[in-house]
């Protein structure tokens, strides 16, 4: 459900969300990274950088 409604969105809303996510208190430096990965999803991000955001995101992300 989530996902569908997230495709309804606006790409500027969904990177939004992509650049302002941050580590979660309750969440393992496994997890994080694999949520950033699913808003990248919904981002339209060019095959040649999407590598070189998840990575910068998930680093700026972390606390």
């Amino acid at each position: 459900m989530e996902a569908h409604l997230r495709g309804q969105r606006n790409v500027i809303m969904n990177r939004g969300d992509f650049y302002s996510r941050v580590q979660k208190p309750s969440e393992t430096l496994d997890n994080f990274p694999c949520a950033v990965k699913e808003i990248a999803n919904f981002c339209d991000f060019c095959e040649s950088c999407i590598d070189n955001r998840l990575r910068d995101q998930t680093v700026v992300g972390y606390s």
